[in-house]
C-alpha cells in the first residue's frame, strides 16, 4: 500500500511539474492533485479551491465528488468570499496551515452544520500559500485551500498530515505559478525576468520529478540562479550547528563538500543569522583585511546576492550569487532569487517527503529495523552476489520464548519495550554489512553475507547470549530461540526463509533457549 501511494505521489509530481511553465492555468494540475489527495491519503471527497488575483474570491473549484448534488454545492462556492463560506473563515483564522477536525459532530467549531451537510464525518484542510505571492501589507496572500473530507470521524497519523501537506505544497506551487503568469500580464516590464525564473523552475522540477532524492538538484539550482541573475557563480549550501556546507556550486572557487563559516559580514552568514535574504553590492566596501574582501577582490567578485532555502518551517540553508559586473547585481536581484529559493524549497521538501515515504515502506514502525519487505529484497540481493562471487551467505530467525506471556503478564506497552531493547541489543551485535529486520511480532530476523553456517551458529549463539545474560528492565529474564540456515548455490529467498524456519522449530522442540542449524536444507520441490 505504502509503494502504491509513493507511486502515486510521484507521478503527481512529475505531471505537475511538466505542466509548471507550459501552461499558465493551474486547472488541470489541481484536478490531479485533488485525485491523487483522494488516493494516496484514502479520503472519500477531495477539493481544491483556486482564488483570483487578491486572494478574496474563489475563482474555481476542482473536486473529485461525483454526486451531482454535492458537486453542484461545492462548486457553487466560485464567486464567494470570507463571510459566504464558513470553512474558509474557519480555515484561515487558524494559527496553524493545517487544520484537522477529526470529528465533524463533535467539534464545536462546526455549528453551522456544513461540512454535516456534505456527508463529512472528519476534515483536513490547508491553506495554500507561497512566499512567491504577497498581500499589498506584505503578508503571504491566500491562493486557495484544499480539503480532504471523510465519511467517518477518523484519526490522523503524523504521516498522513504530512503527506497532506505535500500535496498542499503541489498544488501552492501550481497556484503560484499561475499567480506569476497574472504578475507578468500586470507588469510587462518583468515579462522576461518572470519567464526565466519559470523556465528554471520547470527544469529544477521536471529533474525532481526524475531523481529519488533531492541531491540530485542542487547543482541544478545553482546553475539556474546564475543564468537567471545573469550572475558568474553560484552556491547552495545547507546549514548545520558548526556553519555551513556547499551542496552545489557551479563557476567560481566553491565545490560540493566545501565547508562555509556562518559568522561574518558575508550575504550567506547574515542569512545564516537573520532567516532573511541579504546582498553585497560592493565587496570593496567590507571592513579591510577580512577574510571574503580580500577573496572576492582577489578573484575579481564585485557584488553578490543571497537568499534563504526554508524547508519544513526550519532554516534549510541558502542560495547565493555572485558577479564581476561592475555594475553589481541586476536590479531586484534580491526579490527574484528569493522567489526562486522558496520554489527549490518547496522541490527540496517534496523530494524529501518521497524519499521519507521510500524509507517507511521499508521499516518497521516500532523498532526501526528492516521490515520483512525490505528483508525479502536484500536477500535475494545477497543470494545473487554470493552465487556471483561464490561466497557464503546464512540467515537467523530467532524468536523469544513464551513471550505471549509477557504482553499476558504485564501488557502490550511493556511487550513493546522489550521488542524494541532486544532490536538495539541485535543491531549492536551485528556487522556493518548485515541486515536485521523484524518480521513481525517478537519474530527477527539476521541475514549475514560472507558468513556460512558455522559462522552463523556463532552469530546466534551471540544473540541468544545478549538476551539471556542481562534482564530487560521492566519483563525480567527472557530467552531466545534461533534457527539458522546457510543457503546453497540453487536457493532462492523463500527457500532460505523456509530452512532458517524449520531450524528454528528444531531448536523449539530441542527445549528452547539454545540455536539450531539446517545445513542440508534443500528448496521445496
Amino acid at each position: 500500500m505504502e509503494a502504491m501511494r509513493e507511486t502515486t505521489a510521484g507521478g503527481t509530481v512529475g505531471r505537475v511539474a511538466l505542466r509548471l511553465g507550459e501552461d499558465p492555468e493551474p486547472g488541470r494540475a489541481l484536478d490531479e492533485i485533488a485525485a491523487a489527495c483522494r488516493a494516496v491519503l484514502g479520503a472519500d471527497r477531495a477539493t481544491c479551491y483556486a482564488h483570483g488575483h487578491g486572494g478574496r474570491r474563489v475563482a474555481s473549484v476542482h473536486t473529485t465528488e461525483r454526486d451531482p448534488a454535492r458537486r453542484a454545492f461545492l462548486e457553487g462556492a466560485a464567486g464567494r468570499g470570507p463571510g459566504e463560506l464558513p470553512l474558509w473563515d474557519l480555515l484561515v483564522a487558524g494559527a496553524d496551515p493545517l487544520m484537522v477536525i477529526e470529528d465533524v459532530a463533535n467539534d464545536p467549531r462546526m455549528a453551522l452544520g456544513l461540512a454535516r451537510r456534505l456527508g463529512s464525518g472528519a476534515l483536513l484542510g490547508v491553506r495554500l500559500q507561497h512566499a512567491s505571492a504577497r498581500q499589498d501589507d506584505g503578508g503571504a496572500a491566500l491562493l486557495g485551500s484544499l480539503f480532504c473530507s471523510y465519511a467517518r470521524p477518523r484519526r490522523f497519523s503524523s504521516e498522513e498530515r504530512r503527506a497532506v501537506l505535500g500535496l498542499a505544497g503541489l498544488a501552492s506551487l501550481a497556484l503560484a505559478n499561475a499567480h506569476l503568469q497574472a504578475q507578468t500580464a500586470e507588469r510587462l516590464a518583468e515579462i522576461r525576468a518572470l519567464s526565466a525564473e519559470q523556465e528554471a523552475l520547470r527544469r529544477v522540477a521536471t529533474e525532481v520529478a526524475a531523481v529519488p532524492g533531492p541531491e540530485a538538484i542542487f547543482g541544478l539550482a545553482a546553475a539556474e540562479a546564475a543564468r537567471l541573475l545573469g550572475a558568474d557563480a553560484a552556491i547552495v549550501a545547507r546549514f548545520d550547528a558548526q556553519g555551513a556546507t556547499v551542496v552545489g556550486a557551479v563557476g567560481g572557487h566553491s565545490e560540493a563538500g566545501e565547508r562555509l563559516p556562518t559568522e561574518g559580514p558575508g550575504a550567506l552568514a547574515r542569512v545564516a543569522a537573520t532567516g532573511r535574504g541579504h546582498a553585497i553590492n560592493d565587496y570593496r566596501a567590507l571592513p579591510a583585511g577580512s577574510a571574503l574582501r580580500e577573496h572576492a577582490v582577489a578573484h575579481g567578485y564585485r557584488a553578490s546576492v543571497a537568499a534563504p532555502i526554508p524547508v519544513a518551517g526550519r532554516s534549510w540553508g541558502a542560495i547565493l550569487a555572485t558577479t564581476k559586473d561592475r555594475r553589481g547585481m541586476p536590479a531586484a536581484a534580491e526579490a527574484r532569487l528569493a522567489r526562486f529559493a522558496g520554489l527549490i524549497a518547496l522541490a527540496i521538501a517534496n523530494a524529501e517527503a518521497r524519499a521519507h515515504l521510500v524509507a517507511q515502506a521499508a521499516t518497521d514502525p516500532l523498532t526501526g529495523l528492516a521490515n520483512s519487505r525490505a528483508l525479502f529484497e536484500r536477500i535475494r540481493d545477497d543470494l545473487d552476489r554470493a552465487r556471483r562471487h561464490q561466497r557464503p551467505v546464512s540467515l537467523i530467525l530467532m524468536d523469544l520464548d513464551r513471550f505471549k506471556a509477557v504482553n499476558d503478564t504485564y501488557g502490550h506497552l511493556v511487550g513493546d519495550r522489550v521488542l524494541m531493547d532486544l532490536a538495539g541489543r541485535l543491531m549492536r551485535l551485528a556487522r556493518a554489512e548485515d541486515t536485521v529486520a523484524r518480521l513481525g511480532g517478537d519474530e527477527f530476523a539476521w541475514l549475514l553475507p560472507e558468513a556460512d553456517v558455522s559462522a552463523a551458529l556463532g552469530a546466534a549463539e551471540r544473540a541468544r547470549l545478549a538476551v539471556a545474560g542481562e534482564p530487560f528492565p521492566e519483563a525480567g529474564g527472557l530467552q531466545l530461540s534461533a534457527g539458522v540456515a546457510e543457503a546453497d548455490p540453487v536457493m532462492s529467498a523463500d527457500d532460505l526463509l523456509r530452512a532458517a524456519d524449520e531450524a528454528l522449530y528444531a531448536a523449539k522442540r530441542a527445549g528452547r533457549n539454545r540455536a539450531a542449524a539446517v545445513p542440508d536444507a534443500v528448496p521445496a520441490a
